[in-house]
């Protein structure tokens, strides 16, 4: 007789020493919105786009074209001014300055000149400039002096723009210089920063120079060092909701700044930062940033705090817990914020991570696991949430008989569970094909005619993982 068969299923900064740094700032515009100017930051390592000139000082008349090895050179690197001791490339620069003169001498000066076009429809919009000056002071007449020159004119007129002009005349009593340790003929200005207002110049181009030049008898220096870089002066800034504090920088190396509220009624600060209760709202803040004397005339900037908030949420499903076998988590992401696009970090407790919006996961392994969210605005807000999943064991099916095929009188099937289940208790439920049942651990079983019978094994565990084998 056969009986039984089993088988299993399973702004731009210009530095000038002379030093400029120059920033172009939209007060009405938000500063990303702007495109830098090609290399006007030197960092194509070139001269491309300015236009060098040299000439004859004093007065600085530079008008050959022509940039000349050892009068206008792109530096590069960490070393310092030799007179000076500042950084030749300045600090929060990029790679690249450019240096105009030299330390030779023979009433020479040296220009860079580049034409810069106001956008359309800005009309408050300023340019921040910083600069170092380096001279020899030789006491001659103050026509016969180094100097270092800025200019602007519109492009169209040639007309200088009104309190635009600076200059800078050698002098041993010049505010705000520095006697030399090395050479004590020498005075320098480590960095500073003015601006240059071109409110209602929008749509227009704006031709800027800076010029350095030697003293007109031929014995004595004056040069510098020009960088520049976007983003000097943050016009809208982004604060998250959850920081209890923001902080406004204004471009460095003015003589004195005076901050004020939203109303320009109160004066709430006096430094170059501003440390200020986040706000709730959008609000606007007020800098007026005073020159040193003689370069330039007090500006008035603008910045904007935006308030960012982003909360990290998500759903899981079908289920929190779920059985080992078959295992399969979706988490649906309903983070929400008034930035966007959102960025996601996923770590899912068990080493592996995803940059997935919504991701699905299975585990390889029964356990509990931590599911962190990390959601993150542009601007860098970052909120965190986290919730835990449960993978219970499935049983691992298995049992084995005695002798599958035996004969009718004097038989007797025995049934050994070998089923294995990691942890917590189970119950067994065997159906032994011919109407009965038992709810043994190891049954035994005696049929009554013979025949083919399917034996099936049920487990459940306590946690409700079930699964069977035939």
């Amino acid at each position: 007789m056969r009986a039984i068969k089993t088988h299993s299923s399973f702004i731009y900064s210009i530095g000038l020493c002379l030093l400029m740094g120059i920033v172009f700032v939209p007060k009405s515009m938000a500063q990303q919105s702007l495109v830098c100017p090609q290399n006007i930051d030197f960092e194509l390592g070139n001269l491309s786009i300015w236009k060098p000139f040299t000439g004859s000082c004093c007065p600085i008349v530079a008008n050959t074209a022509g940039a000349i090895t050892g009068r206008h050179t792109i530096v590069s690197g960490a070393g310092t001014d030799p007179f000076g001791g500042f950084p030749v490339v300045p600090a929060g620069g990029g790679i690249y300055a450019l240096k105009l003169g030299n330390s030779s001498t023979g009433a020479q000066a040296e220009k860079a000149r580049y034409h810069v076009r106001v956008p359309s429809g800005v009309n408050n919009y300023s340019l921040i400039y910083r600069y170092a000056v380096v001279f020899q002071d030789p006491g001659h007449t103050t026509a016969q002096q180094p100097r270092f020159e800025v200019k602007t004119f519109d492009s169209a007129t040639n007309q200088s723009i009104t309190c635009n002009t600076h200059t800078y005349i050698a002098a041993s009593n010049i505010p705000g210089f520095t006697q030399s340790t090395v050479n004590t003929s020498v005075y320098y200005k480590s960095w500073s920063t003015a601006t240059i207002n071109l409110s209602g110049y929008a749509g227009k181009t704006v031709i800027l120079d800076f010029a350095s030049g030697d003293c007109s008898l031929g014995g004595h220096f004056g040069y510098g060092y020009v960088d520049l870089s976007c983003g000097l002066f943050q016009i809208n800034t982004v604060a998250c909701k959850k920081q209890p504090t923001s902080t406004l920088s204004a471009p460095p190396g003015f003589q004195s700044y005076k901050w004020l509220d939203s109303t320009k009624a109160n004066v709430i600060g006096t430094s170059s930062t501003l440390i200020v209760n986040t706000p709730t709202v959008k609000t606007k803040y007020y800098v007026v940033l005073t020159p040193y004397t003689g370069f330039g005339c007090p500006d008035t900037l603008s910045t904007t705090i935006t308030v960012t908030d982003v909360v990290a949420k998500y759903a899981i499903s079908p289920a929190q817990k779920l059985c080992f076998k078959g295992n399969s988590f979706t988490f649906t992401n309903t983070s929400t914020t008034n930035s966007s696009p959102l960025t996601y970090a996923w770590n899912f407790g068990d080493g592996n991570t995803s940059t997935a919006t919504s991701p699905t996961k299975s585990y390889a392994l029964s356990d509990s696991f931590k599911v962190r969210l990390i959601a993150t605005t542009p601007e860098g807000c970052k909120d965190t949430v986290s919730k835990y999943v449960t993978v219970y064991p499935s049983p691992q099916m298995g049992f084995s008989i005695n002798d599958s095929d035996q004969c009718l009188r004097a038989h007797n099937f025995i049934f050994n569970n070998s089923t294995l289940l990691a942890s917590g208790s189970k119950t067994d439920y065997w159906t032994f094909g011919d109407g009965t049942n038992s709810g043994a651990t190891n049954p035994t079983k005696t049929y009554s005619t013979f025949g083919n019978y399917t034996v099936k094994l049920k487990v459940v565990s306590d946690k409700g993982c079930q699964d069977s084998i035939s």
